[in-house]
């Protein structure tokens, strides 16, 4: 039991000084703004601006669009605009603020039609 709680515990530290050890510099990382698209609830919609929204959609698009299982295959994406109406509508009832968007997106894109890759 104590070796256990020591590996726990041990792991739990490591995990908060590599949390906190960092150059102080902000830079564009998709860990941290993966972090708010797995976060983000229709809440989190209503009260952010277009810009921040914008964001928002963009990092579920890079999310969902990344590569799959097989080479050269990419998940599906839904149109930035359609992304837009699509939390508008499921996010303005009152009962819908603890919706999280990645779902909703993520829904939604399994049922589109997959956009063509260009190949460089």
């Amino acid at each position: 039991m104590t070796r256990v709680l020591g590996l726990v515990l041990g792991c739990a530290l490591a995990v908060s000084i590599s949390a906190c050890t960092g150059s102080g510099h902000h830079k564009s990382s998709s860990v941290a703004d993966a972090a708010t698209v797995r976060t983000a609830t229709c809440a989190d919609w209503k009260q952010t601006s277009k810009d921040e929204r914008a964001k928002l959609v963009g990092g579920l698009r890079e999310f969902f669009g990344g590569q799959v299982d097989t080479p050269g295959v990419h998940g599906q994406v839904l149109p930035d605009s359609r992304a837009f109406e699509l939390f508008d509508a499921y996010c303005k009832p009152s009962f819908a603020t603890d919706f999280q968007l990645y779902r909703i997106y993520g829904n939604a894109a399994a049922f589109t039609v997959p956009l063509p890759t260009h190949s460089s």
